[in-house]
């Protein structure tokens, strides 16, 4: 039962305390030392040397062990209090260091602080200070005006902040003007400054404003990745002014901001650098959104049509092709949709296109004939289950029965989903049973995957096949089987249910020492008091003490079962 540490002496024999206190006396008590948090660890010489194990919470003992006879006997001994003893000893100078280092701070603080010189100090001579710091140090003066850069208006406020964002860069290189990642850390902070101030100019609808910084960040930070050692910092704020925009154009409604907004997403879309680090379709996102005059969608086509012909990438032409199905679709342009999409069905991301407007239109036909053509000439395993999927939604979507069961059988056996196996049945209207133990048999000849063996209990379990399911448990010694399913086998099989968790519990005890074993023990008896089988519980605890009384790690979880 837990007591607190400081009250050793009410809870303990008086004999104990004199045999242990005399032991101390004899220095034959080694330093406590804490292996863990709260686990603390000696060594007491006496007859010989004995291990004491000491748990405690931040105030209370919790548990201990010895393991000398006397312990075993009695569940307490002369070793583990004289380690009680010095732990209480250890745990008061501690507390003692921690108030002294305390009251040292609290003195310091009441000594001198910064808010206490700001409040004290002169107004000139405060500004007088940061001047000329600011001309000694250059990124002290980047950061004052980053910060307070709005309470000055000039005529050319992009420039003001291009200005300070390119002194950042600048000052950041070091050797053969490259900006090294250790040294941007000042960087670093100028950038997240400007997007802090975006954020708060958006909540105030002060968009304009937004526009302006956002308009900075991206003009200037890839030209700083071209010069960088390490990019992905600077590419991930380039991601989030990106994300910042994209968001943005959702909430312009002012005409002029818009037309404005288009014209910079549009010259930022021809730009290499964004297409050469994925960006481009974000962008997209951003001129589809904002282009309300059907000639910007025009321009932006007849962009992307020229830009096709002279791409040799095949990721960059699939990529500029969606563009353009999107634009033909918003421009309602139907017939050379098709035709687009026609002439590029040997493109995978074409091909879905293709398949995803026909399912839209009804065309089940033609969508079934598009996947199951690309499907005989695929290779590639992931997209073969792509299609197969894809087929297996189409027969859904017509409800053909026959290829809904050809389809959702292929996709069982590719990933072991029960919900495939719940749809052949759903779908097989003779010989089930003859169906299922087929689908059974060929499980059993695949190659051992630990989705394959969770499939296989999952079957007996929605078969109500719970002889086999138990069989299968045992046959495989699987714990997490047992615990997944017990709650239902427990309704009329508890006997059967009771001795198997005992087989496998006690089988895993014998291949598996240590404290991760322990704790594996106590979760699976935890789980068993949840669904409320005490009695059960309490017996293997019983059982398990009793042939392991030399395991400390495994008594002591017992204890918290």
């Amino acid at each position: 039962m837990p007591f607190p540490l400081k009250d050793i002496e009410k809870h303990i024999d008086d004999g104990l305390i004199m045999a242990a206190e005399e032991l101390i006396a004899r220095n034959r008590v080694a330093p406590i030392k804490e292996l863990e948090k709260h686990l603390w660890f000696t060594t007491v010489n006496d007859d010989k040397a004995y291990e004491v194990e000491v748990q405690i919470t931040p105030s209370k003992v919790k548990a201990f062990s010895c393991d000398c006879k006397p312990y075993i006997l009695n569940k307490t001994c002369k070793h583990i209090i004289s380690a009680l003893f010095l732990l209480r000893k250890e745990k008061l100078q501690q507390a003692a260091q921690k108030q002294q280092k305390k009251q040292a701070n609290k003195k310091h603080i009441q000594k001198l602080s910064v808010p206490l010189l700001l409040k004290n100090i002169p107004e000139t001579d405060l500004k007088s200070f940061v001047q000329e710091y600011a001309k000694s140090n250059p990124n002290f003066a980047i950061s004052l005006k980053a910060k307070f850069a709005k309470v000055i208006e000039i005529d050319d406020n992009f420039e003001k902040y291009s200005t300070i964002l390119k002194a950042a860069i600048s000052n950041t290189k070091k050797s053969k003007g490259v900006i090294k990642g250790r040294n941007a850390k000042h960087l670093y902070q100028t950038i997240q400054e400007l997007l802090n101030q975006i954020d708060e100019d958006i909540a105030l609808e002060h968009y304009t404003d937004a526009f302006l910084l956002l308009r900075v960040l991206l003009k200037h930070l890839p030209l700083a990745i071209a010069q960088a050692d390490q990019i992905n910092i600077l590419k991930a704020f380039i991601q989030q002014c990106i994300d910042i925009l994209v968001e943005f154009c959702k909430k312009v409604t002012s005409p002029q901001l818009k037309k404005q907004l288009w014209e910079f997403c549009f010259e930022a879309f021809k730009r290499p650098f964004y297409h050469a680090h994925d960006f481009d379709t974000d962008l997209m996102s951003c001129l589809l959104s904002l282009a309300v005059d059907p000639k910007d969608d025009e321009q932006l086509l007849a962009f992307l049509t020229e830009e096709s012909q002279h791409n040799d990438s095949p990721d960059r032409s699939a990529r500029l092709l969606l563009f353009e199905i999107k634009i033909l679709e918003k421009l309602n342009r139907k017939e050379e949709t098709q035709k687009l999409i026609e002439a590029n069905l040997h493109n995978r991301n074409i091909l879905a296109v293709a398949i995803k407007n026909a399912c839209a239109e009804k065309n089940y036909l033609h969508a079934e004939q598009l996947a199951s053509s690309a499907l005989q000439n695929v290779e590639n395993n992931i997209e073969k289950r792509l299609l197969e999927k894809t087929l297996l939604k189409i027969a859904l979507d017509q409800k053909n029965e026959a290829l809904i069961l050809q389809y959702a059988r292929l996709c069982f056996f590719h990933d072991y989903e029960i919900q495939y196996f719940q749809l052949c049945k759903k779908f097989i209207t003779d010989n089930w049973l003859d169906f299922r133990n087929q689908l059974l048999e060929e499980i059993d000849q695949k190659a051992y995957r630990i989705e394959l063996k969770d499939a296989k209990a999952a079957i007996f379990y929605q078969e109500n096949m719970f002889e086999e399911l138990m069989a299968y448990i045992r046959k495989i010694s699987s714990l997490h089987l047992l615990q997944k399913y017990d709650a239902a086998l427990f309704v009329d099989h508890e006997p059967v249910v009771t001795e198997l968790y005992m087989e496998l519990l006690s089988n895993y005890l014998k291949n598996h020492l240590g404290r991760q074993a322990a704790i594996k023990i106590k979760s699976v008896l935890q789980h068993l008091k949840q669904q409320g089988k005490f009695e059960l519980t309490n017996q293997l605890v019983t059982i398990f003490k009793n042939l392991y009384a030399e395991r400390h790690a495994l008594i002591e979880e017992l204890e918290r079962v």
